[in-house]
C-alpha cells in the first residue's frame, strides 16, 4: 500500500513538473513574440517616409496580432447583424478600420521604446502580456492578450484602461450597426478619410 502511495505521489510530482515546463517555455514564447512585435513596432515608427511607415507597423503586427478575431468581437459587442454570405466583406472593412486608428494612435504616442512587464498564464490557451511602448510624452500602456490557435500564439484583445479594443471600436460601431449597408458605408467613408490623411 505504502509503495502505491509512493508511485502515486511519485507520478503527480512528475506531472506537475511537465505542466510547469510547458506553462513556463509558453510564457516565454509568448514574451519574446510581443517584445519583437514592440521592437518593430518601435524601429517602424522611426521611418521618415509616411507610406513606408505604415506598411511597417502594418507589417509588424500581422504575424503577432489575430485582427480577424478581435473585429468579429468588435461586429459581437456593436450587436450587428451580418449576414453570412457579407460576413468576409465587413470584417475585412473592421480589420481596416480598426488598423488605420491603431496605427494613427501609434504615430501620434511615437514610442520610444517597448518595454514588457509581467506575463500571465490565464490559462493553457491564454496569456497576457503587460507591454507599454513608452515616447516622450505619452505612452500606450496595455495587457495584451494572447490565445492560441493551432500552434501560434496571437492577440485576440488589448486592454488598456477603462476598457478594452473590442469594447472601443464596438461602441464606435454600434451608432451604424442597424444595417449591413450603413455599416459598411461608415467603414469605408471611414476608409476614404484614412486614405486621405495618409497621404498628407
Amino acid at each position: 500500500m505504502r509503495k502505491m502511495l509512493t508511485m502515486a505521489a511519485l507520478v503527480v510530482a512528475v506531472s506537475a513538473g511537465h505542466v510547469h515546463a510547458g506553462e513556463a517555455d509558453a510564457k516565454a514564447e509568448v514574451r519574446k513574440i510581443a517584445q519583437t512585435l514592440g521592437d518593430q513596432t518601435v524601429a517602424a515608427i522611426k521611418v521618415e517616409d509616411k507610406a513606408d511607415r505604415w506598411r511597417l507597423l502594418q507589417e509588424a503586427a500581422a504575424p503577432a496580432i489575430d485582427f480577424r478575431a478581435i473585429a468579429q468581437g468588435v461586429l459581437n459587442y456593436a450587436g450587428a447583424k451580418v449576414p453570412s454570405n457579407r460576413e468576409a466583406e465587413v470584417v475585412d472593412q473592421v480589420v481596416v478600420f480598426m488598423t488605420h486608428a491603431i496605427v494613427s494612435q501609434i504615430e501620434r504616442v511615437r514610442p520610444e521604446t517597448a518595454t514588457i512587464d509581467d506575463v500571465t498564464v490565464k490559462n493553457e490557451n491564454e496569456i497576457r502580456v503587460a507591454m507599454s511602448l513608452d515616447g516622450v510624452q505619452d505612452s500606450i500602456d496595455g495587457q495584451w492578450h494572447f490565445k492560441k490557435s493551432g500552434d501560434a500564439w496571437k492577440v485576440t484583445e488589448i486592454a488598456v484602461t477603462g476598457g478594452t479594443l473590442t469594447g472601443h471600436f464596438g461602441e464606435k460601431l454600434a451608432r451604424h450597426a442597424r444595417g449591413v449597408d450603413q455599416l459598411v458605408d461608415y467603414l469605408r467613408d471611414q476608409q476614404r478619410r484614412s486614405q486621405t490623411a495618409q497621404v498628407r
